[in-house]
């Protein structure tokens, strides 16, 4: 079987260390190995990606927001928003409080204006873009993701916060790998028992 970084330059540090465990192991164990990082790495790939694209649509949004109202440093706004964005399930909800604490400064139409953005765009957030792009990406439940998020964010700060949702993801898949075997057989046996006459 060949890796997805069997293909990679010689300069990658990555591919070459996971390419030296690969040798360090049984034909038996390299099949796994091969496969399980395999999964990891598209998978939590695909979800930072998706996340990035999310965080500049709410970027966007926000920013865009901010000048129509008129609010001081729309770019920064943006820039704020899309940052705080990366942080799954929380991010979105801390920009917008920051947005209507500068709204509140300009005016209180502003602010309610910002309000009605904020409480739109989560929901579009929250129920369309994450399930569809990132959802799909890491396959991981919303409890899983709101949990990862909160103790990671706990031990490592913002940077926890962020890496927590793809390292659940790949913590996930290798449970699914371990436990792959047990399933298959488990199934079996209750196929088998269907079978038999009551």
């Amino acid at each position: 079987m060949k890796s997805a970084f069997a293909v990679a330059g010689s300069g990658d540090d990555i591919p070459a260390l996971l390419e030296r465990a690969d040798r360090a192991l049984y034909r038996d164990k390299r099949e796994r190995y091969l496969r399980v990082t395999d999964r990891i790495i598209r998978t939590t790939s695909r979800y930072m990606l998706g996340n990035v694209a999310i965080s500049l649509i709410c970027g966007t949004v926000y920013g865009a927001t901010a000048l129509v109202l008129g609010l001081p440093y729309p770019l920064a706004l943006a820039v704020i928003a899309a940052v705080l964005d990366l942080v799954p399930s929380i991010g979105a909800a801390t920009a917008g409080v920051i947005i209507s604490i500068v709204a509140l400064s300009v005016s209180l139409e502003a602010l309610i204006v910002s309000l009605i953005v904020m409480v739109v765009y989560q929901q579009i957030e929250n129920y369309i873009l994450q399930p569809t792009i990132i959802g799909k990406a890491a396959k991981i439940s919303g409890f899983t993701v709101l949990a990862s998020v909160l103790a990671f964010g706990a031990l490592f700060g913002l940077i926890g916060a962020i890496i927590g949702v793809p390292i659940a993801a790949g913590l996930q898949i290798v449970v699914e790998e371990l436990t792959a075997g047990r399933r298959a057989r488990i199934a079996a046996a209750d196929a088998a028992e269907a079978r038999q006459p009551a």
